[in-house]
């Protein structure tokens, strides 16, 4: 597979009662508006 498809994640999780749910979804970086890039924050030392 090639990016130009985007990444494939299957999150696998269960409800508050026991119930299982999978989801499966798409992410294609290529197409995300200003890419990939988070600023960093500041690191609190309180």
């Amino acid at each position: 597979m090639e990016l130009h498809e985007g990444i494939t994640v299957t999150s696998r999780y269960a409800s508050l009662t026991g119930e299982p749910y999978e989801t499966l979804w798409t992410i294609n970086p290529l197409l995300i508006p200003g890419g990939l890039y988070a600023p960093q924050q500041p690191v609190s030392t309180d």
